[in-house]
C-alpha cells in the first residue's frame, strides 16, 4: 500500500512537472507577443520637410526611445492626406499602423469630397491631437502689400493666387473666408506640402502663401513678408503681425485651434491608443520637444487619447459646418 502511494505520489508530480513545462512553453510565447515587438509605421500625407513630416519623425523618434522598437515615417502624399489615411484604413488595427494627417482630412472629408475611399467615422480613431501653432499668411517680396486690407486691394485690381499645403485645410478656408467675405475670386493653389509651396512664394510663383512658421522661417530670408496670423492673439515670434481677427476677420473657426492628429485603424485597442497618446505629451516636455514647439512657435501640447476623443466630438461638427458654409469642395 506504501509503495501504491508512493508510485502514485510520483505520477502526479511527473503530471505536475508536465503541465508545468507547458504551461511555461505556452506563457513564453505569449509574452513574445506583448506589444510592441516589431517596428511601428507612421504614414505621413505630406512630402519630406514640411511641418506634419518633421512632427511624425520626432514623436516617432520619442516613441522609439521609450518603447524599444523603431519607428519608420512613410511620406505618402496627395489628395489632401487622403491617400495615406485610405492605407491606414486597410490596416490592421493590431497598434503597429498610425497616420499623421491634418483634422481636415477626415473631419471635413465628407463635405470636402462627393466619395471617400473609407468611412472616417468607422475606420479611424483620432488618438491624439497635435497644436499646429500659427498660420502665417506671407506675401511674395516683389509684392507691394503689408497687411490684409493692401491684399485684399491688390486681389481687386489683379489676378491672386496664394499657395496652401493641402486642399480643404485651415489654409485653404481662410482663403475661402476672405473671398466670401470680401467678392473676390483669390485662387487656393494647393501642394503636396508646405516646403515646395513657399518656395514658390518666394520666387513669386504664387503672391503669398499660408503655412505654418517654421517652415515659413525658411524663406523669410528671401523676402516674403509676413502680414497676419490665424490664431486668436498674435504668434510670440512674430509679436508685431497683427492676426486675420484684428485685422477684420471674424469667422468662427478663426477661434478653434488647428490641429495635426495621429490617427488609429478602429479598434485599435484603446490601451494602446492611450499609452501612445500619454508618450506623445511626455515628448512635448523634453528638450528636444522644447526645441521644437519653440521652433514652430507652438504654445500647446498634444492631448491625451480621452481629451482628443472629447474635443473630437465638439469640434468636429463645427469645422465640418464652416466648411458646408463657405461651399469648399474637392471634386
Amino acid at each position: 500500500m506504501a509503495l501504491a502511494n508512493s508510485s502514485r505520489r510520483r505520477h502526479i508530480g511527473r503530471v505536475l512537472t508536465l503541465s508545468a513545462a507547458m504551461a511555461a512553453g505556452i506563457a513564453m510565447p505569449a509574452r513574445a507577443q506583448a506589444w510592441p515587438n516589431r517596428p511601428i509605421r507612421i504614414i505621413v500625407g505630406f512630402a519630406p520637410g514640411g511641418t506634419a513630416d518633421i512632427y511624425a519623425r520626432s514623436i516617432g523618434q520619442h516613441w522609439s526611445s521609450r518603447l524599444g522598437q523603431p519607428v519608420v515615417v512613410e511620406n505618402r502624399p496627395g489628395a489632401a492626406a487622403l491617400i495615406a489615411l485610405e492605407m491606414l484604413a486597410k490596416a490592421p488595427p493590431d497598434g503597429y499602423s498610425f497616420a499623421l494627417a491634418p483634422t481636415s482630412s477626415y473631419w471635413q472629408s465628407r463635405v470636402l469630397f462627393k466619395k471617400i475611399p473609407f468611412d472616417p467615422d468607422h475606420d479611424l480613431t483620432p488618438m491624439t491631437l497635435l497644436p499646429a501653432g500659427p498660420l502665417i499668411l506671407g506675401v511674395a517680396p516683389d509684392l507691394p502689400v503689408r497687411n490684409l486690407a493692401d491684399l485684399i486691394a491688390h486681389a481687386r485690381a489683379h489676378r491672386t493666387s496664394i499657395g496652401t499645403f493641402a486642399p480643404g485645410s485651415g489654409a485653404h478656408m481662410i482663403i475661402e473666408a476672405i473671398n466670401r467675405a470680401h467678392g473676390l475670386s483669390i485662387d487656393a493653389v494647393h501642394y503636396r506640402g508646405e516646403a515646395p509651396m513657399w518656395l514658390d512664394a518666394a520666387a513669386g510663383q504664387v503672391q503669398a502663401g499660408l503655412g505654418t512658421y517654421a517652415t515659413f522661417a525658411t524663406v523669410q530670408d528671401k523676402g516674403v513678408r509676413p502680414i497676419a496670423v490665424n490664431t486668436s492673439s498674435r504668434s510670440p515670434k512674430l509679436p508685431d503681425v497683427p492676426t486675420l481677427v484684428e485685422q477684420g476677420m471674424t469667422d468662427r473657426f478663426l477661434g478653434l485651434e488647428s490641429w495635426t492628429s495621429l490617427v488609429a485603424p478602429t479598434r485599435t485597442p484603446p490601451e494602446i491608443l492611450a499609452r501612445l497618446a500619454d508618450l506623445a505629451i511626455e515628448f512635448a516636455d523634453t528638450p528636444r520637444g522644447v526645441q521644437f514647439r519653440d521652433q514652430f512657435g507652438i504654445s500647446g501640447k498634444p492631448l491625451s487619447f480621452a481629451e482628443t476623443t472629447r474635443r473630437a466630438r465638439e469640434d468636429a461638427p463645427v469645422w465640418i459646418e464652416m466648411t458646408r458654409s463657405l461651399g469648399i469642395t474637392l471634386d
